[in-house]
C-alpha cells in the first residue's frame, strides 16, 4: 500500500510565528489581515492563532496564562500539557519583526501550495468520476482564481489614505474601452469599464441583439478583444450582422438577412467578402453554443483572454445574448427570479475575475405589452428576475417604430401615424435606469435593424 506524501508545511515557522505574537501582542497588528487560521498545517496551531487573534482584537491579553484556559486539560503528546506547550512557544520566540513577516510569508505560501495540490486532487477525482472535462476545468479555474486573489496584495484592501491616492487619481484603475457612441460614453464615464456588469434589457424586436453586436464590433475596432456568446442566434447570423454593420455607412449597405440568405449579386458578394476580410483582422471570437452555464462561459472567455494576450491584446468585453438562456444551477430550480439573479451575480463575478466588462442582454417580461405606454421601466426588469442589484449599469431598450408599424393607424395609412412613424423609424431609446458611475437619463441613438447597425443620432442631424 502506497503511503500518500505529507503535504508541504513548516512546523518551525508556525511555532516561531505564534511564539512571537504571544510574547508581544503588539506584533499581531503587523500581520493582522495577512494570514488566517486556515493557513496553519498543524490543527493545534490554527486553534491557538484563532483564539489569540480574537482575544487581541477584543483588547485582551493573549499569553500563556490567558490562553491555557481556552484549552482545558488538553494533552499534547507524551507528558506535555497545553500550558507547557504555550510556554515553550513563548520562550523560544526570539524573532525580530522582519523575521516575523518572513515566517508569515512561509506559512501562507505553503498553505497556498497545499491548496493547489488539493485542486489537482479534485481534478483527478473528477476525471475518475466521469465529470465532463470543461466542467472540471472550470471548477479548477474558479478555485485557482480564488487562491491567486488571496495570494495577491491589493493596496485597496489595507493601507493608509496615502496608499489610496494613486487609485483616486486614476479613477478606479479600470481598463476602459470607448463605445464610440458619444452620449453613451459620456453617461458611463468614458466607455465599457473592466470589472463592471452592464445589462441591456428589452422586449423582442427592440434591438437588443442589434445594439449588442454593434457595440461588440466597435470595441474590436478600438483595438481590444471581444468575446460574443450567442445562445439563441447561430454563428452565421452573428457574423452577417457584424458585416452588415461594418457596411452600414458605406454607399451601398447590405441588409444582414440578405447576407444570411445568400441572395447577393456579384457586386454585393464582393463587398461582403471585403468587409469579412477586414473583420477577420479584428479580435472577435464568437461562440454560438446553446445551453451554456456561466461557469462554461467564464472558462471559454478565459481561453479567449489568453489567446488575445498572446497576440498582444487585452480582452475588453464579453457579450452574452441573452441572460435568460444561460443554464442556471440547481440551487434555485423553479424559482426564476432567483435563478436570473444568480446568473447576473455570476456575470459580475466574472467581470472582476477576468478584469473585463461583461455586457449581458436580457429580455423583459410581457407586462410591458399590456400597457398603452410601451416604454419599459426598472419595474419591468425587477419582474423579470433579481438582476438589478448585481448590475453596475442597466439600459432599457425601446424602439418606438416597432409599435407604430404594428398599430391600426399605420395599417390604415393614417397621415398623423405615418408621419410619426417616419420620424421614429431609425430611432432607438436607451433608458438608463441604473448607473453607478453617472446619472440616469434617456439616450437617443440612430438604429437600423435591417442593417444591424447603431450609431450616434447626431450623425444624422436629429
Amino acid at each position: 500500500m502506497t503511503v500518500p506524501p505529507i503535504p508541504p508545511h513548516n512546523i518551525e515557522a508556525e511555532q516561531a510565528l505564534l511564539g512571537s505574537i504571544l510574547l508581544n501582542n503588539k506584533r499581531y497588528g503587523l500581520i493582522a489581515g495577512t494570514i488566517d487560521p486556515n493557513a496553519f498545517f498543524e490543527p493545534l496551531h490554527a486553534q491557538i492563532f484563532h483564539q489569540a487573534s480574537q482575544m487581541i482584537a477584543a483588547g485582551k491579553v493573549a499569553n500563556v496564562i490567558t490562553l491555557k484556559d481556552a484549552f482545558p486539560d488538553m494533552q499534547i503528546g507524551r507528558g506535555m500539557t497545553i500550558a507547557q506547550y504555550l510556554a515553550r512557544l513563548s520562550s523560544e520566540a526570539a524573532v525580530t519583526e522582519p523575521e516575523l513577516q518572513t515566517f508569515v510569508g512561509v506559512v501562507r505560501d505553503l498553505a497556498q501550495m497545499r491548496a493547489v495540490i488539493g485542486v489537482a486532487g479534485d481534478l483527478q477525482r473528477s476525471s475518475a468520476d466521469g465529470v465532463l472535462p470543461n466542467l472540471a476545468i472550470s471548477s479548477a479555474w474558479d478555485q485557482l482564481d480564488e487562491l491567486r486573489a488571496s495570494a495577491t496584495t491589493d493596496p485597496s484592501v489595507r493601507g493608509s489614505f496615502r496608499d489610496f491616492v494613486p487609485l483616486l487619481l486614476d479613477e478606479d484603475g479600470s481598463y476602459v474601452v470607448p463605445s464610440g457612441l458619444a452620449d453613451l460614453d459620456h453617461t458611463i464615464a468614458g466607455g465599457w469599464r473592466s470589472g463592471r456588469l452592464y445589462i441591456l434589457a428589452g422586449r423582442p424586436g427592440m434591438g437588443k441583439t442589434v445594439l449588442g453586436a454593434s457595440a461588440a464590433r466597435r470595441i474590436a475596432r478600438k483595438g481590444a478583444g471581444v468575446s460574443i456568446f450567442s445562445l439563441e442566434i447561430d454563428t452565421k447570423e452573428i457574423m452577417a450582422r457584424l458585416v452588415a454593420d461594418e457596411l452600414a455607412h458605406t454607399q451601398m449597405p447590405i441588409p444582414y438577412r440578405d447576407i444570411v440568405a445568400g441572395s447577393l449579386d456579384e457586386g454585393a458578394r464582393n463587398r461582403v467578402a471585403q468587409a469579412a476580410e477586414r473583420m477577420s483582422k479584428l479580435a472577435i471570437r464568437i461562440d454560438a453554443s446553446g445551453g451554456l452555464s456561466m461557469a462554461e462561459i467564464e472558462a471559454r472567455s478565459r481561453i479567449d483572454r489568453d489567446v488575445f494576450a498572446r497576440a498582444g491584446m487585452r480582452l475588453g468585453a464579453v457579450f452574452v445574448d441573452y441572460l435568460g438562456l444561460i443554464k442556471s444551477s440547481d440551487r434555485y430550480r423553479g424559482q426564476r427570479v432567483h435563478e436570473l439573479g444568480e446568473v447576473a451575480l455570476a456575470g459580475k463575478t466574472m467581470a472582476k475575475r477576468l478584469d473585463c466588462a461583461v455586457v449581458m442582454l436580457s429580455q423583459l417580461n410581457r407586462s410591458v405589452e399590456n400597457r398603452d405606454d410601451k416604454r419599459p421601466t426598472m419595474a419591468d426588469l425587477r419582474d423579470s428576475g433579481n438582476i438589478e442589484e448585481h448590475a453596475d449599469f442597466v439600459g432599457l431598450i425601446y424602439r418606438p417604430f416597432y409599435y407604430i408599424e404594428r398599430s391600426p393607424g399605420w395599417r390604415d395609412l393614417d397621415p398623423n401615424v405615418v408621419e410619426q412613424g417616419e420620424q421614429q423609424r431609425d430611432k432607438l431609446e436607451l433608458i438608463v435606469g441604473k448607473n453607478r458611475l453617472g446619472s440616469t437619463k434617456l439616450i437617443k441613438l440612430w438604429c437600423n435593424p435591417a442593417l444591424s447597425a447603431v450609431d450616434n443620432l447626431s450623425r444624422y442631424g436629429s
